[in-house]
């Protein structure tokens, strides 16, 4: 996360008349009348709800009778997905819940930490109309007088907050946050009615904010949805719109330019190919070696990795240069990993044992195999033949081999991949322009946000005037 000192967007905004120093390197100075104390003062209560604790001091406006719906667990899933406040199946209170819920309620805008997984993450529980109570992996913090959740959220949201919790995360695995470091927190804030400016101002911002890069989100998906349409009819119904076509024979593909043949891509393509036809190579000779992450989704290849041929010859997937290389496994088959290998050593690779590897044959250029790899019918149909078990699914190397597409005359061929080639370039280079823009207003957001839950911009005007 950028650090909103080093970002200049947020100098434009007015600054407090005067400073104090904080006495922390990282957050540097703070206004002079906000206060700066460790989290535990602002917190009045805090659980994970594995204990019998009374509520007596909570809201009571909402109530739960027996033979009542609620709302079981609130997870950390239901924040991600938008679900809070619906009911979780068709649950109705009977006596022993009716018990427990008394002891364990949640009624709205309590402030909820991730303490598992990736720790960072930040809630404000939303208003309810249903009694619920917490599921695992989250505390519950309830605040004192001195903050207000919304301006809590922003701050602990901020790199500020941020950088407390990472620096407070007990395992590089799974991610783990202990209370104790919750409460040690450092946390600044103003008085009470300046953190309700504070927090209507960054709501008015960031929704601003949250428009543009929804634009921008829209845009890169409508460019990618044409980037697939044009992939597919080009490899199916090729660049002449006035040809004849004629019935292919299969349901999916209708009718083919009528100078295609219609074939399974075993005869055009071996299909994952033996690497004893390079047993003759010396244990010695370098070879590029290929991690399934070294395979971009945007088709690039990243050959940073040199190994001899010893220690790559019993466990990874043989190729060599201009082979089509494909992603089996789920999701990486779904989010289009292929490439066209080149630029590798000594021109041969090993790689993942989660690849399909697709030789063009006499009858067939790489590139134009490449892009029926690319297809939508392609990946669509072999989605839902893969098989394992979840997260696990992959997909069999008998469907690449019959798989039955319309191929045409090596000049159409080198045609058709020399127009994809130009177009998907010129798609890409637009996506990753309105990426960069899309980055910029990300950037811009968690810079003012860093900024005004600190002091470091005073925007009490932009809110009473």
């Amino acid at each position: 996360m950028m650090n909103p000192s080093k970002t200049s967007s947020a100098r434009r905004w007015n600054r407090y008349p005067k400073y104090k120093p904080s006495g922390v390197g990282w957050l540097g100075d703070i206004p002079d009348r906000w206060f700066q104390h460790h989290f535990r003062y602002a917190i009045k209560f805090l659980t994970d709800f594995d204990s019998n604790c009374s509520f007596s001091e909570m809201n009571k406006n909402i109530s739960v009778d027996i033979g009542e719906p609620y709302a079981w667990f609130v997870r950390m899933t239901d924040f991600e997905n938008s679900r809070i406040g619906f009911v979780d199946g068709n649950r109705y209170c009977d006596e022993k819940t009716y018990n427990f819920l008394k002891k364990s309620k949640l009624f709205g805008n309590e402030l909820l930490f991730s303490k598992r997984g990736e720790i960072g993450k930040v809630y404000v529980m939303p208003k309810l109309k249903i009694a619920s109570t917490l599921g695992p992996n989250l505390y519950l913090i309830l605040l004192n007088d001195l903050l207000i959740p919304s301006f809590a959220l922003y701050f602990f949201s901020s790199f500020y907050g941020q950088i407390q919790l990472n620096n407070a995360n007990k395992s590089t695995t799974l991610g783990a946050l202990y209370k104790e470091d919750v409460k040690n927190f450092i946390c600044v804030y103003p008085p009470l009615p300046e953190q309700h400016a504070i927090a209507a101002f960054l709501d008015r911002e960031t929704a601003r904010i949250d428009a543009l890069i929804e634009k921008k989100e829209r845009q890169i998906e409508l460019l990618q949805e044409k980037r697939v349409a044009l992939i597919s009819h080009a490899v199916t119904k090729g660049l002449d719109p006035n040809v004849k076509m004629k019935d292919s024979g299969i349901e999916w593909l209708c009718e083919v330019p009528e100078g295609w043949a219609v074939v399974r891509l075993k005869f055009y393509c071996s299909v994952n190919p033996s690497k004893t036809e390079i047993g003759f190579l010396p244990d010695d000779l370098e070879v590029s070696f290929l991690p399934m992450e070294n395979l971009g989704e945007d088709h690039s290849l990243c050959l940073d990795l040199i190994k001899p041929l010893s220690e790559v010859w019993n466990a990874y997937t043989y190729f060599k240069e201009n082979d089509v290389i494909l992603a089996k496994i789920t999701p990486c088959f779904e989010n289009g990993k292929c490439s066209v290998c080149s630029g590798l050593k000594n021109k041969i690779g090993f790689g993942t044992t989660e690849l399909h590897v697709l030789r063009a044959l006499n009858s067939i250029i790489p590139r134009f195999c490449y892009y029926i790899v690319q297809n939508h019918a392609f990946k669509s149909i072999g989605t839902e033949l893969m098989f394992g078990t979840t997260g696990q699914k992959r997909l069999p190397d008998s469907y690449v081999k019959d798989y039955k597409q319309g191929i045409p005359p090596l000049s159409e061929q080198h045609a058709i991949a020399a127009f994809l080639d130009r177009e998907t370039a010129h798609i890409d280079n637009t996506i990753d322009k309105i990426k960069v823009s899309k980055g910029k207003l990300e950037e811009y957001r968690s810079a003012l946000i860093s900024a005004a839950v600190t002091g470091k911009i005073d925007v009490r005007r932009e809110v009473t005037g």
